[in-house]
């Protein structure tokens, strides 16, 4: 008796867990559809630009995490806010970075120029290593200032700021422009 009950059991255990495998699958499946790629290709990153954008504009926000961090360890206030003012004009570009992964993806899902997708993927991974390198940068700054009080932060800001803008405008990404870093940069007095 016992043991036809706990074969039922099991039996029922294993159909359950089919029916529940195979509702996880369809799932999965209509956020690949959603997604406008098939499951094979969807799951390799390389293989799915939307998804190397994404990662693009995450690597952006982690290094802005990363600079709010370290500027948040600075113990003098003078130099905790001149840094800060130079992390709040690198998270103000952040909407750019999002713009940008949008208008690839937009470009993508519509027929266009192969060569603008292009230039906007190659952009996006740029900035993101621009912003990656100016979190190194601030970060080099708070471990200088730190190692040696003597040093002014004011002259390493001030470098800091003649990177900006991290990312080129998006007129520029599309035809294909390359400004200098910094270049007539409105907003880069302002920080």
């Amino acid at each position: 008796m016992w043991l036809v009950l706990l074969v039922v059991l099991i039996s029922i255990g294993v159909v359950m867990r089919q029916v529940w495998l195979r509702g996880f699958a369809h799932r999965r499946n209509e956020n690949y559809a959603r997604q406008g790629c098939a499951p094979e290709t969807c799951a390799r990153s390389e293989d799915n630009p939307s998804h190397m954008r994404w990662q693009c504009q995450e690597r952006c926000a982690q290094a802005v995490r990363r600079s709010e961090r370290a500027v948040q360890a600075v113990t003098a206030e003078s130099t905790r806010s001149e840094l800060h003012a130079v992390v709040r004009r690198m998270a103000a570009e952040l909407p750019n970075v999002r713009a940008v992964v949008a208008l690839g993806d937009e470009l993508v899902a519509q027929p266009a120029d192969i060569a603008v997708v292009h230039r906007v993927d190659v952009r996006l991974d740029e900035a993101a290593q621009e912003f990656e390198s100016f979190a190194d940068a601030v970060v080099g700054l708070i471990d200088e200032v730190v190692r040696d009080p003597a040093v002014a932060p004011s002259s390493g800001t001030s470098r800091l700021r003649q990177r900006f803008p991290l990312l080129s405008p998006m007129s520029a990404i599309i035809r294909g422009e390359r400004p200098a870093p910094g270049a007539g940069d409105p907003l880069r007095a302002a920080c």
